[in-house]
Formats: structure tokens, C-alpha cells, sequence
């Protein structure tokens, strides 16, 4: 493979990697909208609900009465939708790291490739360049793999937070649920 060819193929892959960041990207707004859309619906029925009980109320005490707090399921609402827009981001966050981690894997093997074609073209095999290259190739390695792991580490921290929170929020709604029964 000349070194034409091996810029194109390197300028494919680039794109495809570019194309599939973009269509990860676009899968996550895709989901936020869907999230938003869900939520701003199901506050509308809760404040037409509320209209309907309000004006069926016969006197504030029926109205008050009722044994419904809505402050506390628009918490937990506001808890659900917080752990879902976690899940969304966390995912396409993941998901764009993988696609980018690819397309670095694939960059820096047409890099591997160039310095050892052009290592081959060196007077003495070009011995010094080429550790050289593939001692910065390492160090680049180290520092996409370090990456990689600090995002995973943090995806699973942030993961662990949203669900210690939901089963947080969850634990008081249950109990006001079964003293009400």
C-alpha cells in the first residue's frame, strides 16, 4: 500500500469515526427530547388532575383532605427525570468515548504503519526515528487508555450517586404510600 492509499484509507476511517460520533450524538438528543416531551406531558395531566380535584371540592377541607401531597410526587418526578437525563448522558457519553477510542485505535495504527514503512525507507533502518515514534505512540496509548478508564470511573460513580438518590427518594414516597392505606 503506498503512501497515498494509506492516507485515504486513514481519511475514511477518520470520516466514518466522525459519522459515527455524530449519530451518537444525535441517538442522545434524540432520547433528551423524548425525556422532555414524556416529562412536560405528564406535569400537564398532573395540573389538569389538580384543576379536576380543585373544582370538584366541595369546601378547602375536602380539597386539602384528599390525602395526596403533590408537592411529594413532583419530587419524585423530579427524581426520576434527574436518574432517566443521568442514564441518557451517562450512555452517550459512554458511547461517544467508544467511538472516539476507536478512532484513535484506528489513527494511530496508520501511524504504526507510516513509521514502519518509512523506518524501512531510512538509511540504517532509521533506528533512532523509530523508537522515537513508537515511544510517543506509547505514551499516547497510555494516555487514551489512562482516559478511558477516568470516564469509566466516573460513569460509575455518577451511576452509583443517581441510584443511591433515587433509592433515596424512593424509600420516603413508599412509606407515605402505606401510611395513607
Amino acid at each position: 500500500m503506498n503512501t497515498l492509499e494509506q492516507l485515504q484509507a486513514a481519511q475514511r476511517a477518520e470520516f466514518e469515526a466522525m459519522v459515527g460520533l455524530a449519530d451518537k450524538a444525535i441517538e442522545g438528543i434524540e432520547q433528551l427530547a423524548l425525556l422532555n416531551l414524556h416529562t412536560m406531558r405528564d406535569a400537564a395531566q398532573d395540573a389538569a388532575e389538580g384543576v379536576r380535584r380543585a373544582l370538584a371540592a366541595r369546601d378547602l377541607q375536602e380539597l386539602v383532605g384528599d390525602g395526596e401531597n403533590p408537592l411529594q410526587r413532583s419530587g419524585q418526578r423530579a427524581a426520576d427525570y434527574a436518574q432517566r437525563l443521568g442514564e441518557i448522558s451517562g450512555r452517550a457519553q459512554a458511547d461517544m468515548a467508544d467511538a472516539l477510542s476507536h478512532a484513535m485505535a484506528l489513527m494511530q495504527q496508520a501511524v504504526r504503519d507510516n513509521v514502519a514503512r518509512s523506518s524501512r525507507e531510512l538509511p540504517n533502518g532509521g533506528n533512532g526515528a523509530q523508537a522515537w515514534m513508537q515511544s510517543a505512540l506509547h505514551i499516547g496509548t497510555q494516555a487514551l487508555e489512562a482516559l478511558n478508564k477516568s470516564q469509566q470511573q466516573a460513569q460509575q460513580v455518577f451511576s452509583a450517586g443517581l441510584h443511591a438518590s433515587g433509592n433515596s427518594e424512593a424509600k420516603p414516597a413508599a412509606r407515605a404510600r402505606a401510611a395513607r392505606s
